[in-house]
């Protein structure tokens, strides 16, 4: 064995591997003959992995290597001579997560023909610089002096993976904090991983310092969850709270990732927390400024004027520096809260994620309050998605934050948009600058120092110094914090993920510039024909492609639903004799619809089943940006489609272009939207949108309360109605100028829910 390369080689990395070695004089293989690796044993190997991530010399193999422990058999996928170098190449994304520990490792290599094994010479992983969250702390109780159960709740890193059995967690108190010394006393300590709760049985105490040891069989992944519950059978607990009031902090390291992280603020309070804390949100997805309401009780009153409620939003919450209090309203009442009044003062602090509202009123004890934070607040939901979201709530006379219900966000549909690719010089087969430029979409925003940028090369454009350094790359002027290269397999082209760097901000709809330099050795393609050219985000998954070779340069398509309807939109960089447009639309069937949620359906375009819905018309011959746009409102919700475009040329020649796919969405809400117009003559447009199938009523009604005519009384779908009124009663008759009012009622079909409202409306003849 000669040599073997992780790239990258930092602990607990995905990475790729090289592994170079020459066959002995008897050690010739047969095509499906074995080669055997195997790896260290904390290195992590997936439990499957596919041919087309793996070469020996170049060539794929015919089945998909196999996994066994530490080992990864290889079939040869052709003849392999005696005294004949190979080199076997697994790519990144086949998913080999570098060893846990930082040091020198060697691997063995076994064949068919020749047992061994065979030992590599020494390959070094270096150590990470990534680091765990600031920890959420909660003592239990947390009244000053007492011996407390500790939950303390963090994130491993972006290379923080944890090795069963070996990889330790250490928790440093503070000062004031007591630290029982004896391992007994920590009998009921458990970490919380994935839901699972499992004891920790190996743990070392130095001052206030306490080590534990990841138990056997639980599997920490990189960027994953963990809590830690500090406790002890009985009463006497391990920690003694502070003797004094006031906010305080610990530290939280791990044996891969050793800085010391210092946590959120905890409180030590003779107060209580507020109880039944439930956030929800009107819109789940990452990155949407979406309306909250987040629901709790008191136990003590908060008074007016000067009494405020503080909410902590979860990590990477965007929170804006100014929040007009006519953004928030406060509701309370004994049971159920529905009367809102404006929030007296907000103030918000970004860096620690708080919203603090005053009161508008004196809200007295045990009350149920509602605090509603309206969209146009500008609060974006983390970039994320997960399932273990929380709010803290504290008041300042509950000076404790109270955990909520843990919540869920929801991926994104939305892609990058307007991608740019500028190569300089543009000469074939020479080394080029590359600038890549798009805009992030809608709900884009990244994560600094953690989210990805995923550039697709064409085929035969190649790094030819391989990774390149992060000196090399940079993003909105800034070095990247780190550049991993997936080599490309067969006619796969490179991909480089750049990781965006921590002194920079990627909001929604932000223009971002990738920049690799010329001194990277990234080789420009050998021909001057055009090339196709991709990228996406870890955030913003859907890939966005640059094709020149198109007739018409499409940069963007992309789809949206809302109110139901699906909204398109398309951008052209340039275009050459198009004379129109067809827009075509496919519905899903059911399986198709859930291949395409599970990620999985392929690609519908060949398919004959797309219908042409209209045409819109071309610019000819153009080399300036023209941006198109498209409402398809003959949509079902709740129904997948599948769009896609062809442009058509002058000449008759049709190119289709690849197809996007969109779901309709269903209305989070009953609502009655205003008519239109108002005042109105003679007819006005009723809407209304339904969450849920519901019997609905809309009846119009006199200033004297009586029956004009009914509009709808029927069992009606989810979605969005229309209905029109032309001032016309129930016996046919038309009816006088004035003031008439609108009853709507919907009650859902299972009766948890019903939604009735009022609306007046004017009709002048």
């Amino acid at each position: 064995v000669t040599s073997i390369t992780p790239t990258p080689a930092t602990q607990n990395a995905s990475a790729s591997y090289s592994v170079k070695f020459t066959t002995g004089s008897l050690g010739a293989l047969s095509a499906g003959d074995s080669i055997r690796v195997v790896f260290p044993q904390n290195t992590y190997l997936p439990p499957t992995l596919s041919a087309s991530n793996v070469t020996v010399n170049g060539l794929n193999p015919s089945v998909n290597p196999t996994v066994q422990g530490d080992t990864l058999t290889i079939p040869a996928p052709a003849t392999i001579n005696g005294l004949t170098p190979v080199t076997v190449l697994i790519n990144q994304i086949a998913g080999i997560l570098n060893p846990t520990l930082a040091k020198g490792y060697t691997l063995k290599v076994i064949t068919s023909a020749e047992a061994g094994p065979f030992t590599s010479p020494n390959y070094n992983i270096t150590a990470t610089t990534s680091t765990v969250s600031a920890a959420t702390v909660t003592p239990v109780p947390y009244r000053p002096g007492l011996a407390a159960k500790y939950t303390i709740d963090f994130n491993v890193g972006t290379n923080g993976r944890l090795l069963p059995g070996t990889s330790t967690i250490t928790v440093t108190f503070n000062s004031s904090t007591t630290v029982s010394t004896v391992p007994a006393n920590y009998d009921s300590t458990y970490i919380v991983v994935d839901g699972v709760g499992t004891q920790i049985t190996t743990i070392q105490i130095a001052g206030r310092a306490i080590t534990m040891t990841v138990p056997s069989g639980v599997n920490i992944h990189n960027n994953d969850a963990a809590s830690i519950i500090l406790n002890r059978t009985g009463a006497t607990k391990p920690i003694t709270n502070p003797v004094s009031t006031g906010n305080y902090t610990l530290q939280v390291r791990t044996s891969v990732e050793t800085s010391n992280i210092t946590s959120n603020t905890y409180s030590i309070t003779t107060a209580n927390a507020v109880t039944g804390i439930r956030m929800v949100l009107a819109d789940n997805i990452v990155n949407s400024e979406s309306a909250n309401t987040i629901s709790f009780r008191v136990q003590n009153q908060i008074t007016s004027p000067g009494g405020t409620v503080t909410i902590t939003f979860p990590y990477n919450t965007f929170i804006p520096v100014t929040i007009a209090a006519t953004r928030v309203s406060v509701a309370h009442n004994a049971t159920n809260p529905t009367v809102f009044a404006n929030a007296s003062l907000v103030l918000t602090n970004p860096a620690t994620r708080t919203v603090t509202v005053t009161v508008p009123a004196t809200i007295p004890a045990n009350d149920s309050v509602r605090v509603a934070i309206a969209a146009t607040a500008g609060i974006q939901n983390p970039s994320i998605a997960g399932s273990n979201y929380n709010v803290q709530v504290k008041t300042t006379s509950q000076n404790i934050n109270g955990t909520s219900a843990a919540y869920t966000l929801a991926p994104t549909s939305t892609t990058i948009l307007n991608l740019g690719v500028v190569i300089d010089p543009i000469t074939p087969s020479v080394n080029g600058e590359y600038t890549f430029t798009f805009q992030t979409g809608s709900r884009g925003r990244l994560v600094s120092g953690t989210s990805m940028i995923y550039l697709l090369l064409p085929d035969d454009a190649t790094f030819t110094q391989g990774v390149p350094a992060v000196s090399k790359v940079t993003v909105n002027g800034a070095q990247a914090d780190a550049v991993d290269l997936l080599p490309r397999t067969g006619t796969n082209p490179d991909t480089l993920i750049v990781t965006v760097p921590t002194s920079v901000t990627i909001g929604n709809m932000t223009n971002v510039t990738v920049l690799i330099d010329v001194t990277a050795g990234l080789r420009n393609a050998s021909t001057t024909a055009s090339r196709r050219y991709e990228a996406f985000t870890s955030v913003e998954t859907g890939s966005v492609w640059l094709d020149a070779s198109l007739p018409v340069e499409l940069t963007h398509f992309a789809c949206e639903s809302r109110s139901g309807k699906v909204y398109l939109d398309w951008t052209t960089e340039s275009e050459v004799e198009n004379a129109y447009w067809m827009i075509q639309r496919k519905k899903l069937t059911d399986v198709e619809a859930a291949a395409w949620k599970a990620g999985i359906l392929q690609n519908v375009d060949g398919e004959s089943s797309f219908e042409t819905i209209d045409h819109v018309d071309g610019k000819g011959s153009i080399s300036i940006q023209t941006r198109y746009t498209f409402v398809d409102s003959i949509v079902e919700v709740g129904s997948v489609y599948a769009y896609r475009l062809a442009d058509v040329s002058y000449n008759g020649t049709v190119t289709y272009h690849e197809a996007v796919y969109q779901e309709v969405k269903a209305p989070l809400e009953f609502k009655l939207y205003k008519n239109f117009p108002n005042p109105f003559n003679p007819s006005t447009t009723i809407r209304y949108s339904l969450p849920m199938d519901s019997r609905v009523e809309l009846k119009v009604f006199n200033i004297l309360g009586q029956v004009v005519t009914t509009l709808t009384d029927d069992m009606l779908a989810a979605g969005y109605h229309t209905i029109q009124w032309n001032g016309i009663n129930r016996v046919g008759s038309q009816v006088a100028s004035g003031t008439y009012f609108l009853y709507f009622s919907a009650k859902s079909v299972n009766s948890n829910q019903q939604f009735t409202k009022v609306m007046k409306i004017l009709l002048l003849r």
